[in-house]
């Protein structure tokens, strides 16, 4: 119960915004320019 201590709700907005919101359009990005580069060149 007591192992893993509460985040506060402006500890979470802070990750989501300049951790994980990067990250998903960074990985979105690339994934939508391999696609491109993918099909362009098969």
């Amino acid at each position: 119960r007591g192992l893993l201590p509460r985040m506060r709700y402006d500890e979470l907005m802070y990750l989501c915004w300049k951790i994980i919101l990067p990250m998903i359009l960074n990985y979105l990005v690339f994934i939508m320019g391999f696609k491109v580069i993918f099909f362009l060149f098969l």
